[in-house]
């Protein structure tokens, strides 16, 4: 038996999610998988299609219909564990076949129509679900099935229209979370109870000019915070409370209207970047650059 013919068998009886997938293409209405089955090789069967060849992207006007799908080997066997379902237009997430995907860590659900998760949806995932992404959708609010998933090490939020940063994020995802990125909404206020979030390595609550009303003290208590993005959030002053940032390597001000930032800064002994461009201030304490840290001073805003 050839390679290909091997290789394609292995997969595809290997796999218990093959046919999962394929039913997905169905309910969706998608093209083929593209090379991704297959990443060492350039295999011309794909198990998606059968005996059906590749037609290459560059002869298709349709988009992939997975920007990413990764298995790996789990007692043996090869299970998704990484989903991409960006820009598909979705107006709700297909449940009926994703459900079925019981070792999923990672889903994105970039550029899509949704307002919503499915009531079974944290349920679902709680203890499997590690990443994930619900950017640039119809959000107004956190989704309240995201606060079950007990695994969740990434959430990316970004760009849609959510009004509020709950405290419940913090106070439910405290134990887990590491990547949280709120960019891009229409939040008011951060919550105090973001101090609770110590797991925390990175954090973007930038482009958020129109509504923000300030940063709150207590994110100087993020001691595991390593890159904190606020960029365009309509500052006038910083807390010195984040100069407590001791494992922070870049903090981004950019865009902003600081005269200044806190002496207390140079107590970020790690600091590697510290962007303040596009603010009025016309100089950063001695104590700052005494960190070694790279400062991006330029383009003053007038």
């Amino acid at each position: 038996m050839g390679s290909k013919k091997k290789r394609k068998r292995e997969v595809e009886g290997g796999s218990p999610d093959i046919p999962v997938l394929r039913a997905m293409r169905e309910e969706l209405s998608l093209p083929y998988l593209p090379e991704l089955f297959y990443p060492n090789d350039a295999d011309d069967t794909d198990p998606m299609r059968g005996n059906e060849k590749r037609t290459g992207a560059s002869t298709s006007s349709e988009p992939d219909s997975w920007t990413s799908v990764e298995f790996t080997e789990i007692d043996g066997v090869k299970r998704v564990v990484g989903l991409s379902l960006d820009n598909r237009t979705l107006t709700e997430v297909p449940m009926t076949n994703l459900k079925r995907l019981d070792a999923l860590e990672t889903l994105d659900l970039t550029a899509n129509e949704l307002s919503g998760l499915p009531n079974e949806f944290g349920q679902i995932f709680r203890s499997s679900l590690k990443s994930l992404a619900i950017g640039r959708c119809r959000l107004v609010f956190v989704p309240p099935e995201v606060y079950q998933l007990d695994k969740l090490e990434k959430l990316s939020l970004y760009r849609n229209y959510i009004v509020k940063f709950p405290g419940k994020l913090a106070t439910k995802l405290k134990g887990s979370l590491r990547e949280l990125n709120m960019s891009g909404n229409r939040v008011e206020t951060i919550p105090p109870e973001i101090e609770q979030m110590t797991r925390l390595t990175r954090l973007s609550l930038s482009d958020m000019a129109h509504t923000l009303t300030g940063i709150p003290k207590e994110l100087g208590g993020l001691v595991n915070l390593e890159y904190l993005n606020l960029h365009d959030t309509n500052l006038q002053e910083v807390p010195k409370e984040l100069g407590a940032l001791v494992s922070l390597r870049e903090l981004v001000l950019s865009k902003n209207w600081l005269l200044e930032v806190p002496v207390e800064f140079g107590g970020m002994k790690r600091l590697r970047t510290l962007n303040v461009r596009n603010n009025p201030m016309l100089s950063v304490p001695r104590a700052v650059h005494e960190t070694g840290a790279t400062v991006l001073f330029a383009h003053y805003r007038w």
